[in-house]
């Protein structure tokens, strides 16, 4: 089992705990900013759904970044993708970004970002460390 598949058996796992489904979808950052062409297919997994968005280092899957939305998932991702800021710069075209919707109970999102951002330790998160 990879670390990518180590980091979705979390969720799912934690999804089971709590008794609510979740979908996971994997694209890289290149994706997702169109550089390897059909954006709109890719986004369409997630962008108005509920749902945490974690972004991690390919080769390793060290988490970079975790968040989420309770309504609109792809907006909030936006910003991390295309505008100047702390995660755009830390990110790279190779990072993996697995998109987690909670649609049907977005009241998990914040619950399962922060036990993410708690057991992964993100570079790029301030808020929600423990440590």
């Amino acid at each position: 089992m990879d670390n990518i598949e180590k980091i979705i058996s979390i969720i799912e796992e934690f999804a089971v705990m709590h008794r609510f489904d979740v979908r996971i979808f994997q694209h890289s950052v290149a994706d997702l900013r169109g550089r390897n062409e059909v954006p709109d297919k890719y986004w369409a997994t997630f962008e108005r759904d509920s749902g945490v968005y974690l972004i991690a280092e390919p080769l390793t899957s060290s988490a970079k970044y975790i968040g989420m939305s309770t309504k609109g998932a792809g907006k909030r991702m936006y910003k991390w993708m295309f505008e100047d800021n702390k995660v755009s710069r830390g990110i790279s075209e190779t990072d993996i970004v697995l998109s987690v919707v909670t649609a049907d109970h977005n009241y998990m999102a914040p619950a399962l970002e922060l036990y993410l951002i708690q057991k992964l330790n993100p570079s790029l998160n301030t808020v929600g460390k423990t440590n």
